[in-house]
């Protein structure tokens, strides 16, 4: 008895106990999850290998089944010349691909019944064939219709989209809607591989210069664009706020109870990046 580990998952099983009859070297392969414990495994023995109890003729085996009986978690396992040669067997097979149903031919068996089934087998195989070969037209239509090439040329003039650059849990913003979605615009400086753009950032910004083409978009005509500034950063890479003054006070009802919050200007920010924040 051996086990094979490490499979792909199927039906929630990833392993493959295999059990070989020394008499009649017939195997039985048994398919568990890991991690699997010894009561299992005594357990599944005893479910997929019960009509080997009579064949068994080493005293191990016969312990196994007596503690297994009682509730023991007593586990044996013999390692005879035809279980690895049968395990590497069995691994060989399962890494090779699936080969090619061949097609059944009319009229190949004098059985008018086995005919008839296997002509109905290659029927519905067909039709299965059809089936997934329309699904996966189907798939491919539509990330087709989505999909666009985009490609900019160098000292180009981009827009930034950082998403979500600010996370709503560090401050909440007066209108979520209406924060910026792009920053700036930024130079290219040059294509990396197929579909990312290194761009021409301020020494002030310590983040990476090397942006998926999805996340950018090409400026077009000249007027000066209303810039969307990147907040500064401290040297962890966090959001650097300090408080400039407070444009509002409001009170909000917190069950019996009152509290005020505070609309905050942060230094280095425009006044409609002002965040409402508890005065506390």
């Amino acid at each position: 008895m051996d086990f094979v580990d490490g499979l792909l998952r199927s039906d929630r099983h990833t392993s493959i106990m295999v059990v070989v009859d020394r008499l009649s070297k017939f195997a039985h392969l048994i398919p568990l999850t890991h991690p699997y414990s010894a009561r299992l495994v005594a357990s599944k023995f005893m479910e997929y290998v019960r009509w080997l109890i009579d064949a068994l003729n080493n005293i191990r085996d016969v312990l196994f089944i007596i503690d297994q009986s009682s509730g023991a978690l007593f586990f044996f396992g013999q390692n005879t010349d035809i279980t690895p040669r049968f395990i590497h067997l069995l691994v060989w097979h399962l890494s090779k691909p699936c080969t090619h149903i061949l097609t059944y031919e009319t009229g190949s068996t004098m059985v008018d019944e086995l005919d008839a089934q296997l002509a109905a087998c290659d029927e519905l195989l067909s039709e299965l064939k059809q089936h997934l070969a329309t699904s996966n037209n189907r798939m491919k239509q539509l990330v087709d219709s989505k999909w666009r090439d985009i490609n900019f040329n160098n000292n180009d003039c981009v827009f930034l989209h950082l998403q979500p650059y600010r996370q709503q849990s560090v401050f909440r913003w007066t209108s979520q809607k209406l924060s910026n979605r792009f920053f700036d615009p930024f130079q290219v400086e040059e294509r990396i591989g197929q579909a990312a753009y290194k761009l021409k950032l301020p020494a002030a910004l310590r983040i990476h210069h090397v942006f998926h083409a999805f996340l950018l978009k090409k400026r077009i005509g000249t007027d000066p664009p209303i810039k969307g500034k990147l907040p500064p950063l401290r040297e962890n890479i966090s959001l650097q706020l300090e408080p400039e003054k407070v444009l509002e006070i409001q009170w909000m009802k917190q069950g019996s109870k009152f509290k005020s919050e505070l609309l905050v200007q942060w230094k280095g920010l425009s006044i409609e990046e002002a965040t409402w924040e508890d005065e506390e």
